[in-house]
């Protein structure tokens, strides 16, 4: 497996409030038992996971929609489950949008999640994989 395999998108941003957020498109989940000094929270269609303050710097993230192991980021696994999308499509994004991916995977319901990070704590290099 190469990186080059099952590359969906990437980015380096500062992410504004400290969290990004991956949902399917349609996702109305609002999260509202989500605590800010939580790193992720999970809901059936989207995941919400803290990263480095944007004072602190930017945020790079990469996505691949291969679920090889050694694909992972040696540091942390933040989130290894199960994602729900009505249509196969997924935003990642923060919370005002100012960074914003969509991912089209072309297959609707369940698929495996994994989101691994240089560190357990406000990371600042996130890998996110999602497969079928």
């Amino acid at each position: 497996m190469t990186l080059q395999e099952g590359f969906l998108g990437a980015f380096r941003a500062f992410v504004g409030n400290g969290l990004l957020i991956f949902r399917d498109v349609n996702s109305i989940d609002a999260h509202v038992d989500y605590a800010w000094d939580s790193l992720v929270h999970a809901a059936p269609d989207s995941v919400y996971v803290g990263v480095q303050n944007p004072i602190d710097g930017p945020v790079l993230v990469d996505l691949y929609e291969e679920g090889s192991p050694e694909l992972a980021i040696d540091g942390a696994v933040l989130f290894d489950g199960n994602i729900s999308s009505l249509q196969g499509q997924f935003f990642l994004h923060d919370p005002l949008e100012e960074v914003k991916l969509q991912v089209t995977t072309d297959r609707p319901g369940q698929a495996r999640l994994l989101i691994s990070a240089d560190e357990d704590s406000a990371p600042a290099v996130l890998r996110f994989q999602i497969w079928y």
